[in-house]
């Protein structure tokens, strides 16, 4: 259980971690005038990426956070 308490805290700080990174980038990109999307194939491309992207940091920081600290 102990093990199961730590990946899940691990995966939520990852997915917390990924959205601020990209949350950032974007934003970034965006004040430089960078548009990462012209329609809205553009965004549903986008957030298929974030899921993606988000998922494997929750699976990866979830692991090495219960390898870590269970």
């Amino acid at each position: 259980m102990k093990k199961v308490t730590f990946f899940t805290l691990g995966a939520i700080i990852g997915v917390v971690f990924c959205f601020l990174l990209l949350y950032v980038t974007g934003s970034v990109l965006e004040h430089f005038g960078i548009r990462l999307y012209e329609s809205e194939s553009g965004q549903q491309r986008n957030f298929n990426l974030f899921l993606l992207a988000s998922t494997v940091s929750a699976i990866v920081s979830g692991y090495f956070f219960a390898k870590r600290f269970a």
